[in-house]
C-alpha cells in the first residue's frame, strides 16, 4: 500500500522513541484548544502524529499500543513564496525557474514547460514517479498542467475556470494528483468544496468525487487502497459530520461510503461542518483518520475501509 508522497517520515519515528519514556500526558490546555492538522503515519505502520491547529499541542499515537504521548512540533512550513513540492523519495525537484527540472534518483533529468504564463506555485509527482501535475499563478486564478515524468511531455491542461452545478458558481481552489487522476477542488464562496476527477493523461472529465451526488470534499485527501480505487474523508449531507468514500478515480465508481460518527459519538463533529477537520492516510492494514472541531480534537479513528466499520477510537487525552 502506497502512502502519500507528503509524510514526514523523522516526525513519526522520534515521537515513537517518546513513548517509551513518555510520563502520562499533561492533560490539553482546553483555552488553546482547536482544529486537528496533519495527521502522518509513519512507514511501517506503527506510528501517527499531529498537531493541533494552535501547533503548541503536538502528540504522537503508537497505534499498536493505542497510546498517546506529547511530540515536538515539526518545522512550520516555509511561507516566501517559493513552490510547493510533494514528490516521492530520489526526486530532487527545481522549480523556481522556468522550465521546471525535475531529476530521479538515477540523474536523469526531464524539463517540464507549463504553457500558462504565470508563477509557479506547485509541483507534485505521484507515488509511481511517472505523472507530475504543475500548478501556475494566472493573474487572480490558477491553471495545472500534468506532465509524463519519464518524456516531459505535456499530457493535460487543466484551466482553473469556474463552473455551475445546480445553479450554483463554483470557483477552483486547488488540485493535486490521485494516482493517475487529477483532483480539483472546487468552492462554491462558502464553506462547501466540491471535488471532480479527471484523467491526468487525457483530461477526460471522470466524475465527482461521490459520483452522482457529488460530497464535500476536505481538499481531495486520498489514499490508495488496491489498484485506481481510493478512500476519500468527506462530509456527507446523510452523516452528521465527516464520512468515508470509496471511489475508482479511474472509473467514477462508488464501491461504499459509510458514516464515521457512530462509535465516535459524544466526542467529534461538535458545531457545524465547516467546523470539521479529517484527515486520511495509511497505516497498516486500516486506514487512521484524524478528526477534531473547536469543541474537541484530535481524535484517531482506525478504520476497515473494505468492510466498512470503525474498528476503535483513540480519544486525545483531556478536553472530551
Amino acid at each position: 500500500m502506497a502512502l502519500s508522497v507528503k509524510l514526514l517520515v523523522g516526525l513519526a519515528v522520534a515521537g515513537t522513541a517518546a513513548l517509551a519514556s513518555a510520563a502520562e500526558p499533561p492533560a490539553l490546555d482546553c483555552r488553546h484548544r482547536g482544529a486537528a492538522l496533519d495527521l502522518r503515519v509513519a512507514p511501517d505502520g506503527l506510528s501517527a502524529s499531529f498537531c493541533l491547529k494552535d501547533r503548541e499541542s503536538c502528540w504522537t499515537v503508537d497505534l499498536g499500543k493505542r497510546s498517546y504521548a506529547p511530540a515536538p512540533a515539526p518545522p512550520a512550513a516555509s511561507d516566501d513564496g517559493s513552490p510547493q513540492v510533494h514528490v516521492p523519495a530520489g526526486f530532487v525537484v527545481t522549480a523556481t525557474e522556468r522550465p521546471v527540472k525535475v531529476c530521479n534518483a538515477k540523474l536523469e533529468c526531464r524539463e517540464l514547460a507549463p504553457r500558462a504564463t504565470g508563477s509557479i506555485f506547485q509541483v507534485d509527482i505521484e507515488a509511481a514517479g511517472t505523472i507530475a501535475l504543475v500548478g501556475v499563478k494566472v493573474d487572480d486564478s490558477s491553471a495545472w498542467e500534468a506532465f509524463d515524468v519519464a518524456t516531459g511531455k505535456s499530457l493535460a491542461q487543466f484551466p482553473g475556470t469556474p463552473l455551475t452545478w445546480a445553479n450554483t458558481t463554483l470557483f477552483p481552489i486547488g488540485a493535486q494528483l490521485v494516482g493517475e487522476a487529477v483532483c480539483t477542488e472546487y468552492a462554491n464562496g462558502g464553506t462547501l468544496g466540491f471535488g471532480r476527477l479527471y484523467s491526468a493523461r487525457t483530461g477526460r472529465f471522470v466524475a465527482w468525487v461521490g459520483g452522482k451526488e457529488p460530497v464535500d470534499v476536505a481538499g481531495c485527501h486520498a489514499v490508495r487502497l488496491t489498484g485506481s480505487q481510493r478512500a476519500f474523508t468527506v462530509a456527507q449531507g446523510s452523516c452528521a459530520g465527516a464520512a468515508i468514500l470509496v471511489q475508482d478515480v479511474a472509473t467514477g465508481a462508488v464501491a461504499k461510503s459509510f458514516c464515521l460518527e457512530s462509535k465516535a459519538k459524544g466526542a467529534v463533529y461538535a458545531g457545524a461542518q465547516a467546523d470539521v477537520t479529517a484527515d486520511t492516510w495509511k497505516a497498516g492494514a486500516d486506514l487512521a483518520v484524524l478528526l477534531g472541531s473547536p469543541e474537541t480534537a484530535g481524535n484517531v479513528l482506525l478504520v476497515d475501509p473494505k468492510a466498512g466499520q470503525i474498528k476503535q477510537v483513540l480519544r486525545l487525552p483531556g478536553c472530551q
